[in-house]
């Protein structure tokens, strides 16, 4: 009788802990997945700032040679400021 009582509380705590091991399983996943979201996310600002910054190079050089305006480049920067902050 004790060892059947043994094994029914070594069946539960089995089951206690592959139900935990799975919630635990479950969050490390879910954590990773925003790991990777963010780093795409980081990925997708850095090539927008440098996208932005070549554009302002562009521009500064189309406005050299009479081919843009101050309101332009102010424009331009303005975007660029935003793709730095994010």
């Amino acid at each position: 009788a004790q060892s059947a009582s043994a094994n029914v509380a070594v069946d539960r705590f089995q089951a206690l802990y592959d139900q935990e091991r799975l919630v635990i399983d479950t969050e490390v996943r879910r954590a990773a997945r925003a790991v990777d979201t963010a780093a795409k996310s980081i990925d997708a600002a850095i090539k927008a700032r440098e996208f932005q910054e070549k554009n302002l190079d562009a521009e500064k050089k189309r406005y050299e040679n009479g081919m843009s305006t101050s309101f332009q480049i102010t424009q331009i920067q303005d975007q660029l400021t935003q793709a730095r902050s994010g």
